[in-house]
């Protein structure tokens, strides 16, 4: 789709990237929370490592089987309670859906058990996930969506899974990321840089520190504790805690190796990248850039969106749906590949 049919009808204060970004964060989270008629039902799965993960389940009111399901991987310190989630939540009720939001560890308001939390390349985690809804769901068809860094971890999967490291998923038939942090060297430090670090990095931290003092007090020594408490920046905090806790030598092995930008070459299956030439955290990426070599895989750059905002003009009479405005184009772009596969 031509990015040129990306452009929603904004206010121009809202061509702003910071404030699409926040106004959608914020308020688009306090509006669909108002607004939305569903709520989810909590399933706990024990993970191979004594763990657990928590996925969320859209309760269908309906009581209708639906012959397709929508997962969606959430974004740095996301859940089933972000924005972004009660969007898609709304989407797949239009599209008679069933939708489930996988909560990573330690993200659905519970400690996980073991001396790991989360990361941006975690294809195993993402592999362990889809092979259990696989499982434990009888629907024709899956569909994925990944925000921000679980954009990228997805997509990351979608590349190994395509050359056959990852067993073959047969009902999945589409992905798409939203926002995704596609190269994590040049995304982490444009997020520390200048405004954003004060922005974005120090609201980030607060969370991230706060889960990683209690993980230190499960276990302690796995990491050091000063280090990170000290920590001012993503790259410091990831150096002191997220690179150790999963094993990478450090900061630059963990974004090296965790990025999906030189993985998209690789990916066959239908896909969908989204990122905003006006998102203040990710860098917007050209075309060539991304080394796309299959025609299943297109690529949205429109010039307004900020980082997983999208939001388009207010209707007063029916003020959530400029929160909508994205996910229902990303649920239409499921639909039509859908039809011509």
């Amino acid at each position: 789709m031509p990015n040129e049919n990306l452009k929603p009808k904004l206010y121009s204060l809202f061509s702003n990237g910071h404030l699409q970004t926040i106004w959608t964060s914020i308020v688009g989270k306090y509006t669909l929370k108002k607004t939305s008629k569903f709520f989810f039902t909590r399933t706990r799965f024990k993970t191979p490592d004594n763990d657990f993960l928590d996925f969320d389940w859209l309760v269908n009111k309906k009581k209708t089987e639906s012959s397709t399901l929508l997962v969606l991987f959430h974004g740095l310190e996301g859940s089933s309670e972000s924005q972004y989630s009660l969007a898609f939540a709304n989407i797949a009720i239009e599209n008679s859906w069933s939708f489930v939001v996988i909560n990573f560890r330690g993200c659905s308001g519970e400690i996980n058990l073991a001396p790991r939390a989360y990361h941006a390349g975690d294809t195993e985690e993402i592999d362990w996930v889809l092979k259990k809804i696989d499982s434990i769901v009888t629907v024709d068809t899956i569909f994925c969506v990944g925000i921000s860094l679980g954009g990228n971890a997805l997509l990351k999967w979608l590349s190994m899974h395509d050359r056959a490291l990852y067993s073959n998923l047969s009902r999945l038939k589409a992905i798409a990321v939203v926002s995704a942090p596609l190269d994590l060297v040049s995304s982490g430090t444009k997020l520390d840089n200048g405004v954003n670090g004060l922005i974005y990095s120090r609201f980030f931290l607060k969370t991230m520190k706060k889960k990683a003092k209690h993980k230190w007090n499960q276990f302690p020594g796995l990491f050091d504790l000063e280090n990170v408490i000290c920590a001012k920046t993503m790259k410091q905090f990831d150096n002191s805690f997220t690179a150790p806790v999963h094993k990478f030598l450090n900061v630059h092995d963990y974004w090296k190796k965790s990025s999906s930008i030189d993985e998209i070459k690789f990916i066959t299956s239908h896909s969908l990248i989204v990122n905003a030439k006006n998102d203040p955290i990710v860098p917007s990426f050209n075309i060539k850039d991304l080394n796309i070599t299959s025609d299943n895989v297109e690529y949205w750059n429109p010039n307004f969106g900020g980082h997983v905002g999208f939001s388009s003009k207010i209707n007063l009479k029916k003020f959530e749906s400029q929160f909508l405005w994205m996910p229902r184009m990303i649920g239409n772009w499921f639909l039509k590949t859908h039809k011509t596969q």
